[in-house]
């Protein structure tokens, strides 16, 4: 259950309108209880980072996001819908509760080995949960392997958010972070999707799968 008094609170909770506050902390309630975690501060952000929680992130998101998007707004006249940026800052990982694996009670899904693409999962509960499509439509089309990308101003400003403080992540785990690695990505006939990686300390390595 989140609690919005906590130590550990989720950052811009404040930010939002009543409604989506709401609909947020349902969302993100309903969620951990289909996943093996007790709460977002118990799941790592990705398994190469172990120690930097899902809360940990999310948070670093949604302030660095903040930032962006007030610049962006006083500096170059971006129009931001608050409401839905913060949303979505808050949400855009909600699936990686569940994609570590699933608990025997999320019936609703079906599966335990579910190979969707890191975004898709999310996008699908915060439809169902009566997001906007600006919402759902972003969320799902956020990770860097996705083929498609939003073209909003929300999307712009939550994509480097993300990868600012997935890097800080990165960084301090000592792994290469993004900025300095060499991506390649195909999409196979069967749709399945290769990379490798090249860093100045990182082997390169292929045919592996990231939810980063």
């Amino acid at each position: 259950m989140i609690d919005s008094d906590a130590p550990q609170a989720l950052a811009g909770l404040a930010m939002l309108t009543a409604d989506t506050r709401n609909r947020v902390t349902a969302v993100i309630d309903k969620t951990i209880a289909l996943s093996p975690y007790g709460g977002i501060a118990d799941a790592p952000c990705s398994p190469s980072c172990p120690d930097y929680s899902l809360l940990d992130h999310v948070n670093d998101v949604v302030r660095t996001g903040e930032l962006l998007g007030r610049m962006a707004g006083e500096s170059w006249g971006l129009d931001v819908d608050w409401d839905s940026l913060v949303a979505i800052l808050l949400l855009h990982d909600l699936d990686k509760l569940l994609m570590a694996g699933l608990s025997e009670r999320a019936t609703a899904v079906q599966s335990s080995d579910l190979e969707l693409p890191h975004g898709v999962l999310g996008a699908f509960l915060l439809r169902d949960a009566g997001f906007s499509p600006l919402v759902v439509n972003t969320v799902a089309m956020h990770s860097v392997m996705s083929p498609v990308h939003g073209s909003s101003n929300e999307a712009f400003i939550l994509h480097y958010a993300d990868l600012f403080a997935a890097d800080h992540s990165r960084r301090t785990s000592d792994i290469v972070p993004f900025y300095q690695i060499a991506q390649y990505a195909r999409r196979d006939v069967d749709g399945s999707v290769a990379y490798r990686e090249t860093g100045p300390s990182q082997p390169a390595a292929e045919g592996s799968r990231r939810v980063e």
